[in-house]
């Protein structure tokens, strides 16, 4: 009776045999595709970092010259600002780039100086409640964001501000579209300052106008354009920027990378020898790159 039933049992261990070498061979199979396009991935992030540096080099080369062109002053229609590419395609993806004059806004470093850390801007307690004003945000943000900046030490990014403030997302970008914080204290380049920055520095919205018609009509803004307007200079109004931002957005295949980096450049002694070097970069959260200019 055992007998009998030999064929069926051998049958079935035929069959579960069969079935395992085919779930090994489907995960070799699965495995090698996982492999290849993970490998393929690999590949795209590295031309696609490779085309940011590559970005990065151009504005790193065209601040350099033009420091060592116009030292004068700087605004978006100058050589560095025609670096900004808009998307365009390229082999088996797309490149874009942005570049912004990081003085064009509120540098809330040394807002509160010390000893230990001289400011810029002067003491103004109006200033605060004018940014948070012009950014939208709730009355008591102020007061939080003073707050924040007086720790110590105090937040070194905007997004630790806003954490330390109690923003929410939202209200931290709209915060950045008009403040920021960087390494060092610095006036505002009144040539790359936007209009709502404008309106709380100068608070008189006639001169924000003339300001305004001036950038439009010249493209530039200088110190004698001021003083012709009646507009007292002061430590917090700049014309040149030592700071700027390049947004990179490359794709490559199914591949996206975007990275915000920050520039630094100065003239270095004794030969006043023009110098622009990365001292920050990271990884965007938001792909799509900053407009060029105020």
């Amino acid at each position: 009776m055992s007998r009998s039933r030999d064929p069926g049992v051998v049958l079935v261990n035929v069959l579960m045999i069969v079935a395992l070498m085919s779930s090994v061979v489907f995960a070799m199979v699965s495995f090698g595709d996982l492999s290849i396009a993970r490998s393929q991935r690999f590949s795209e992030a590295g031309q696609a970092i490779s085309l940011v540096l590559a970005g990065e080099n151009s504005a790193l080369a065209a601040l350099r010259r033009d420091l060592a062109r116009a030292p004068e002053t700087d605004h978006a229609g100058e050589v560095w600002g025609q670096v900004a590419q808009q998307a365009v395609t390229i082999e088996d993806g797309s490149f874009a780039l942005a570049i912004t004059d990081a003085q064009g806004l509120v540098n809330l470093t040394g807002l509160y100086p010390d000893a230990a850390r001289p400011g810029v801007l002067p003491p103004d307690p109006r200033l605060l409640p004018g940014l948070a004003e012009a950014a939208g945000l709730p009355p008591d943000s102020a007061a939080r964001l003073q707050t924040a900046l007086r720790q110590t030490p105090p937040p070194g990014l905007m997004s630790d501000l806003a954490a330390a403030a109690g923003l929410t997302e939202a209200q931290a970008q709209a915060l950045a579209a008009v403040a920021t914080l960087l390494p060092r204290p610095t006036p505002v380049n009144l040539n790359a300052a936007p209009l709502p920055v404008l309106k709380v520095l100068l608070g008189n919205p006639a001169h924000v106008r003339q300001i305004d018609a001036i950038r439009r009509r010249t493209g530039v803004l200088t110190p004698a354009d001021l003083a012709a307007l009646g507009i007292p200079q002061q430590t917090a109004f700049g014309f040149t920027s030592a700071y700027f931002r390049v947004t990179t957005e490359v794709t490559i295949g199914r591949t996206t990378q975007s990275f915000t980096s920050l520039i630094h450049r100065r003239l270095t002694p004794p030969d006043d020898v023009p110098e622009a070097h990365v001292i920050a970069r990271q990884r965007s959260t938001t792909p799509a790159p900053l407009p060029v200019g105020p």
